[in-house]
């Protein structure tokens, strides 16, 4: 069953009298099956929490139609946004409030029992705040509660904007963890914003990817984009001291250079090789570097983050 259909979907937005407005989003179109979970990525400016949220009726679209449930969402506002939860940093509590009252009353706004929360609460070690006021939360608790009241609402698709960025190693792989198995038992559909290509490798099976200006580049599963890749390998090289880029592109031209760190992409074993012995050459120079297979993470570094054409994926 088709949980979402997007159609030629644009926004723009005003920016003063007599001045064109500002296209953030063009002509998007896509559409997701109930239980699969999505990623938005691109870089930034490009538009991705401006989808999201005229996914989730925070701002109406100016043309385009979006379905939820093979119903439009934008003449049945009402009735869609029972059936989704918009998860979002921007949410804030009345600090006074303890945890035990902030779920209190967002559980009697939505008509649910409050104990539905209670499990993630426990996993996530927020419970034993249950009786502390707002106020006395770091950013990461807050983060942890803002999920909680997404899954209050028992929604059957989450729209998830960069909700674990403040949390620590831990809370985020609980959560990660619990976002899994909830998808799993509910067959829960989840479109994501984030910017950690760890979290989006961990909980998606589709990408969408945003150019610049706020239209699609491509929308295929994480597997499809990973094999279009031209490299299988990468080697990430910490340098003692500074070295021309004439004298790191010698290694290799597949490779992107930040200061004392390169990263260098192999196609295959053989020139895996080639890299790892040229940098032995280079003796004490070189601190340490590490190989490991492509993953999401050098997706981010092909397309976002320069020194590699977009034409690589």
């Amino acid at each position: 069953m088709r949980a979402l259909e997007v159609v030629d979907l644009v926004k723009e937005f005003p920016t003063g009298y007599n001045l064109p407005p500002n296209r953030v989003i063009e002509d998007i179109s896509f559409e997701m099956d109930m239980g699969d979970r999505m990623a938005i990525i691109g870089p930034n400016g490009c538009g991705k929490t401006t989808l999201l949220k005229t996914l989730a009726t925070i701002y109406l679209p100016d043309s385009g139609s979006i379905k939820l449930f093979s119903q439009d969402m934008l003449k049945h506002r009402s009735r869609a946004r029972k059936t989704f939860s918009f998860v979002s940093p921007s949410l804030n509590f009345q600090s006074k409030l303890t945890l035990s009252q902030t779920i209190s009353y967002f559980a009697t706004v939505l008509q649910k029992p409050p104990e539905i929360v209670i499990p993630f609460l426990k996993r996530t070690n927020l419970y034993k705040m249950w009786n502390s006021r707002i106020e006395s939360f770091s950013e990461g608790q807050k983060a942890i509660l803002r999920l909680a009241l997404g899954f209050l609402k028992q929604p059957k698709i989450l729209f998830l904007d960069e909700v674990v960025a403040n949390l620590d190693v831990s809370r985020k792989e609980s959560v990660i963890n619990i976002i899994e198995e909830m998808e799993a038992y509910q067959d829960l559909t989840l479109v994501m914003v984030d910017h950690d290509p760890y979290v989006v490798d961990r909980l998606c099976s589709k990408i969408l990817v945003l150019k610049g200006n706020g239209t699609v580049h491509s929308v295929s599963s994480v597997s499809d984009l990973m094999n279009k890749l031209h490299y299988n390998f990468s080697v990430d090289v910490t340098l003692k001291s500074d070295i021309p880029d004439s004298k790191a592109l010698s290694i290799s031209k597949a490779m992107r250079k930040n200061n004392l760190k390169v990263r260098y992409f192999a196609e295959d074993e053989k020139n895996l090789k080639s890299i790892i012995n040229k940098l032995i050459s280079l003796g004490p120079i070189i601190q340490e570097f590490t190989t490991s297979s492509v993953s999401m993470r050098d997706v981010y570094y092909l397309l976002f983050e320069g020194g590699l054409d977009e034409g690589d994926v």
